[in-house]
């Protein structure tokens, strides 16, 4: 019984390999990938990821130019959102810069 808990049947190749040829996956019953490692890398070369950053970089560039108002009416529409991001991230940011400007 403990052999076979130390084993899984991979969807790819379909066999059965030690659980040690198969990555983590958090979302899985058993926590580890349904494709072993050489099969999730030949899939991964033959279907790389389409969201990229390179992809994601261009996607919201054409996006900004194609919607150029959008930020600017959604900050004039939320005004209380765009001054308390201000105050929890960049105020203390700015401060740290003025510190350390004058340590120099």
């Amino acid at each position: 019984m403990k052999d076979k808990e130390l084993t899984k049947h991979c969807s790819g190749c379909d066999t059965t390999k030690p659980i040690t040829a198969f990555y983590k996956r958090a979302a899985a019953k058993d926590k580890l990938d349904n494709f072993c490692k050489d099969c999730r890398k030949s899939l991964n070369k033959k279907n790389p990821p389409k969201y990229d950053r390179a992809y994601m970089k261009a996607y919201m560039a054409k996006w900004k130019e194609k919607n150029p108002d959008y930020m600017k009416g959604w900050y004039d529409r939320n005004p209380d959102y765009a001054s308390n991001y201000y105050q929890k991230y960049q105020k203390p940011k700015d401060q740290a810069k003025r510190k350390n400007k004058k340590q120099m």
